[in-house]
């Protein structure tokens, strides 16, 4: 599988999205 994650937040390593999309990501190694 291949995803394309773009990371467009004025608010970088901070942003909330970032964080979720990192979590989901992490998730996705798991299986």
């Amino acid at each position: 599988m291949k995803i394309l994650h773009i990371i467009a937040t004025p608010r970088g390593e901070e942003s909330s999205t970032l964080k979720v999309t990192n979590a989901f990501f992490e998730g996705l190694e798991e299986n």
